[in-house]
């Protein structure tokens, strides 16, 4: 896939994403929630930002989807906007395994390194 492609699937996935923020927005506003404590008119931009950066996380990070399948990838991040809290908590928990091997393979490292 070359770059220009990549980069037109990242934001076909943002948007996505952005859609899936939107539908949680929604979906809370005509249920008598709110998805955050200030007006639509900053919670709906809000929603729309988070959902695609949820997206970005889930598609390309948690979920390595194949981009070839754009359909599939376009579900997998319309789900993750639509579910971005669980999301941005996957993928903080997916980075701070990441950075704790790192830090045990660095300290089994000096400790085979002899003296």
């Amino acid at each position: 896939m070359g770059d220009f492609n990549q980069f037109r699937m990242i934001g076909v996935v943002a948007g996505a994403g952005a859609v899936g923020g939107l539908i949680a927005w929604v979906l809370q506003a005509t249920t008598g929630g709110r998805l955050f404590p200030f007006a639509w008119y900053a919670s709906v931009p809000a929603a729309l930002l988070l959902g695609g950066a949820a997206a970005g996380i889930g598609v390309f990070v948690l979920a390595n989807t194949d981009l070839r399948q754009v359909g599939r990838a376009v579900f997998v991040a319309v789900l993750c906007g639509i579910g971005f809290k669980p999301v941005f908590k996957a993928g903080s928990d997916f980075l701070n395994g990441t950075l704790s091997q790192a830090k045990a393979q660095s300290q089994l490292r000096k400790l085979r390194q002899p003296s």
